[in-house]
């Protein structure tokens, strides 16, 4: 992979950190802090010094980001699931 491709990826990394701190809903959080770690594997595996080090920190920040928004996301899918059951529970069944 060429330097300047593993640039454009801690690019992207860092981006996709910052979209995944600003949005709300935590599940697109973690969702973004996951893409934006495996756009920080490629400078660690084929960047020079320097992108290597930015991207075992951009690395780093992803985990934390979501590690973070994790347990907010767990609970809003269960919360989601107890809806989903209850409706299902109130629905009419088959005549």
């Amino acid at each position: 992979m060429a330097s300047q491709s593993a640039r454009a990826l801690s690019w992207a990394s860092l981006l996709l950190l910052l979209v995944g701190g600003i949005v709300g809903a935590p599940e697109a959080g973690v969702a973004a802090a996951a893409l934006a770690g495996l756009c920080a594997l490629a400078p660690l595996r084929a960047g020079t010094r320097g992108l290597r080090l930015a991207g075992l920190l951009l690395l780093l920040a992803a985990a934390g980001l979501a590690a973070a928004r994790l347990p907010s996301a767990s609970r809003g899918l269960d919360a989601y699931r107890a809806r989903v059951e209850r409706s299902r529970a109130e629905a009419p069944g088959p005549r």
